[in-house]
Parts: structure tokens; sequence; C-alpha cells
């Protein structure tokens, strides 16, 4: 706020002083709460021509490895192919720097789900056995592994009916 705008407020208001320190006491709080949640993000994004450069300490806490998975997760929303190879990047990342068991799962199952994307079904399938290693009874890995067995049959049987009917 320009100081001749908090000059009025405190000339118009009998406790414009108080609301004007109040506001500045919030949005500096907030500023310093958003710097601290967004300085993963903005190192993946500093680094954004070699994500493999990005280094996450051992020291991170839960809540950071999240927002990097969060990051990451998101990317493999688009249907653009190098954020999916910078989402697969990244989780890599998180997965290798933890070592919490949870965040590692979720890890496994959206590194499958980003194969699925790129096509790569062999890398997917693999990620889906690691992850029912730990897991033996995760009906959403079972599932994805339906969908990939679904997938790679279909692909097949394409090129079984080309080859015969001499489209191919």
């Amino acid at each position: 706020m320009s100081f001749m705008l908090k000059l009025l407020i405190a000339a118009y208001f009998q406790f414009g002083y108080f609301f004007i320190y109040t506001y500045e006491w919030i949005s500096f709080k907030v500023t310093t709460l958003k710097l601290i949640l967004l300085k993963p993000l903005r190192q993946l994004k500093q680094n954004d021509a070699s994500l493999k450069s990005v280094k996450l300490s051992h020291s991170r806490n839960l809540l950071q490895y999240e927002l990097c998975l969060d990051y990451a997760v998101n990317l493999l929303r688009t249907t653009n192919e190098s954020n999916v190879m910078k989402a697969i990047e990244v989780i890599l990342c998180t997965l290798k720097d933890n070592k919490l068991t949870k965040l590692q799962n979720d890890c496994l199952y959206h590194l499958a789900v980003s194969f699925i994307k790129l096509a790569d079904y062999t890398n997917a399938l693999i990620y889906c056995h690691c992850l029912l290693t730990f897991e033996p009874d995760n009906q959403k890995v079972k599932n994805l592994l339906l969908e990939i067995k679904s997938r790679t049959y279909k692909g097949n049987d394409y090129i079984y009916k080309c080859i015969h009917v001499g489209q191919g």
C-alpha cells in the first residue's frame, strides 16, 4: 500500500493506524509462509533446463516432499510429453531422497501412471510389480495392471490384424 493511501485511511478512520498495521502484519506473515511453501516449486522452475540437477536434501520434511510430488502429479495431468518427462524426473528425485514408505508407494504409483501416459508399458509394469511387493492387496495397482494388459493386448491385436489384412 502506498504511503498516501495509508495517510488517507489514517485520517478518515480513528483507528486507521491499527487497521493498517494489522493488514501489514497479516500480509507479511502470509508472504513468508507463501515463500516457504513455494520454495521447492521455485527451485524446480529455475532448473527447468535440467531437472537432474535438482537435489533434495535428506533433511527436508514430509510437506516439502509432498509439494514436489503434487507438482509432478499436476504435470502429469497435461498431455504434453515434455511435462510428463519432467514429472518423471521430479518423482524419481523425490523417490530417491526420501525414506517414507507411504510417499515411496505414491511415487511408484505415479511413475507407473506416467509411463503409461508415454505408452512405455514395460517400465509401467516394472513399477506396478515393485509396488505390489510392498502392498500385495492394493486394488488401485491391480486395476492399473489390468489397464496395462488391456492396452498392450489392443496394440498387439491391432498389429496382428494389420499384418493379416495386408495393411502393415
